[in-house]
Parts: C-alpha cells; sequence; structure tokens
C-alpha cells in the first residue's frame, strides 16, 4: 500500500476524531482497517478522473475538488492527449512535493504545482470556472 495515501489517510482520520471524539481511537483494535478503508476510498476518486487514464494518477491524495478540476480540463481537450495530459500532472505533482521541505505543506505544494501546470499546458483552461456551476462560496480566487 502506497505510504503517502496511507499517511493522509491517517492523518485525515485523526483530525476528524479530534474534532468529533467519536468512534475507534486512533491506534485502537480496527484502526488499522479504517485507515485502509480510507486509502481505498482515495484510490477510487483518483478512478473518477478518466475511466482510460485515471491509473496514471493512482498514488496522489486527489480530494474531490481535485477530480473535478482536472475532469473539466480533461472535457477540454482530445482525449488522445489526455494520458500526455495526466503523466505531467503526476510528474509535477511528486516532483513539488518531493522538493517541499516542511511535511505539512507537501500535499499542497504538490497540488499547486500540478494544478499550475494545468492551467499553463492547456490555453484553453482560462475559461474553465474554479468551481463547478451554480456553486457559490465566500472565497474568492487569487
Amino acid at each position: 500500500m502506497d505510504g503517502l495515501l496511507y499517511g493522509v489517510a491517517d492523518r485525515e482520520l485523526r483530525q476528524q476524531w479530534e474534532i468529533r471524539r467519536i468512534g475507534p481511537r486512533p491506534d485502537g483494535p480496527g484502526w488499522t482497517g479504517i485507515v485502509q478503508a480510507r486509502v481505498r476510498s482515495i484510490e477510487d476518486r483518483v478512478m473518477q478522473v478518466s475511466s482510460t487514464h485515471g491509473h496514471i494518477l493512482r498514488g496522489l491524495p486527489l480530494t474531490v475538488e481535485d477530480v473535478g478540476f482536472i475532469r473539466r480540463c480533461l472535457a477540454r481537450i482530445p482525449r488522445q492527449r489526455h494520458r500526455e495530459v495526466l503523466g505531467g500532472y503526476r510528474r509535477r505533482w511528486r516532483e513539488a512535493f518531493n522538493a517541499e521541505g516542511a511535511d505539512h505543506r507537501r500535499e499542497n505544494a504538490g497540488r499547486r504545482a500540478a494544478n499550475t501546470y494545468l492551467v499553463k499546458r492547456l490555453p484553453a483552461m482560462t475559461s474553465i470556472p474554479l468551481r463547478p456551476p451554480g456553486e457559490s462560496g465566500s472565497k474568492q480566487s487569487a
């Protein structure tokens, strides 16, 4: 099992437990199984990116928002280029993740580099909304 995904899932679940204080205690009986289930959930999310090329992103801890953004980007380019674009996305994500020295910033560095790659690589991307149609939020994009 990918150590990165296991670490991400474990951290997410610990944070949720700290907030709610319900469910199995971290490191208690059954904790490993719960974390492994979360890892499978993250892996399933990755496969939602593309039915033919989603496997390229396996091992990246994509959020639901990442999946939506990538899918909207892929919809703007020919299917024949999906493999190339997803390979570039993965490469940028891993490079930035590995280059970041602070552990608590690594995922965000990878995500930012990969998303920046998509926006710069695909000229038509500038018209893709950051949020799905109909979704509003109080955060303003920079």
